[in-house]
């Protein structure tokens, strides 16, 4: 087995310069860096990197845990935390929980034992109890959810207020009768958006109504048997989904019903994946920049990590993309 010390033979240099030019923590010569990674290169060199961690109480790892990896709204996001994380020396383990709090904790585990150097959780399982206790000896960022633990930076849109605009937006073009697909889960980004959907009702003196309101999971064919049996009894003007595969699975239902989109029945989802431009017609919908928010997230972590300190949390832009999914209906 190769050792460090075999490197800095065949470099010429010290053991102590090799670990400068593994671990980044000195500035070495451009040349002397040169024959470093060469020597490495050449001898198949591997560090013990738990070893490693264990002597400098930092392991270059950082663990993001998502809810699922199907949907590609997070693929963007974990690839700007792995973009950011890797400009800085670090490397991501990504983990799904599938809303299971028993394997969250499993992962978690891992920055318990010191494993990794602090998390970034999406849409997380466990207790808010158990969150803040987490929070309290490990460096914690939430990404796309909002936390509802002050100890606990996030980055995330205002989702109250992007699903208030979209429903206004409906409203403004003629809608008055706006059935609401919605994922009753508990987490702060769905409530949030079903505020923000009551918010502009309110605004515009339309009574809400339970009869329009319906709920499924983030799923296409889930979203698509949901809407068919709605479709039985209910002829909304328009549906607004709280995702774009919701709001793809509901305009199936509504051609197999025989209805035309826009001109039956308009629709709106959330978040601009790229399914939402690929439908025909293509999909109005609220877009959030997936990967600035995953940048943003492993920014806030290696500022906890590096330096301790509370970060403030952000929300971050969001932009309604108008399609033609929607149809004006001001003058019917």
């Amino acid at each position: 087995m190769t050792t460090i010390e075999d490197v800095a033979r065949m470099a010429g240099v010290s053991t102590a310069t090799v670990s400068r030019v593994l671990n980044g923590t000195a500035i070495v010569s451009a040349k002397t860096e040169k024959k470093v990674r060469n020597a490495i290169k050449t001898c198949h060199y591997h560090a013990n990197m738990l070893g490693s961690g264990l002597r400098s109480r930092s392991t270059k790892t950082v663990l993001c845990i998502v809810s699922t990896i199907s949907n590609s709204f997070y693929a963007k996001v974990i690839k700007g935390i792995e973009d950011e994380a890797e400009a800085n020396g670090y490397r991501v383990l990504v983990g799904t929980n599938y809303d299971s709090e028993e394997r969250e904790d499993s992962y978690l585990t891992l920055v318990r034992n010191r494993l990794a150097d602090g998390v970034i959780l999406m849409r997380p399982s466990i207790s808010d109890a158990a969150l803040g206790d987490l929070a309290a000896s490990f460096p914690v960022v939430q990404c796309d959810c909002p936390s509802r633990l002050a100890s606990i930076p996030f980055v995330s849109i205002d989702n109250r207020k992007a699903a208030r605009e979209m429903t206004e937006r409906l409203i403004a073009s003629g809608h008055r009768k706006i059935a609401l697909l919605r994922v009753p889960d508990g987490y702060a980004v769905a409530e949030e958006r079903f505020k923000g959907y009551r918010d502009a009702l309110e605004g515009a003196g339309i009574p809400f109504s339970d009869e329009l309101v319906l709920e499924g999971n983030y799923g296409y064919r889930n979203a698509k048997e949901v809407v068919s049996a709605f479709l039985e009894t209910e002829r909304p003007d328009a549906i607004f989904a709280f995702s774009d595969r919701m709001a793809a699975g509901a305009m199936a239902a509504a051609r197999e019903k025989g209805l035309s989109v826009p001109e039956d029945i308009s629709l709106a989802g959330f978040d601009n994946i790229d399914l939402s431009y690929m439908m025909d017609p293509p999909l109005t919908t609220v877009s959030q920049n997936q990967y600035r928010m995953g940048v943003m997230a492993m920014q806030k972590l290696l500022s906890l990590m590096r330096d301790n300190k509370s970060e403030e949390s952000t929300y971050i832009d969001y932009e309604i993309k108008w399609r033609a999914s929607v149809a004006d209906r001001t003058n019917k």
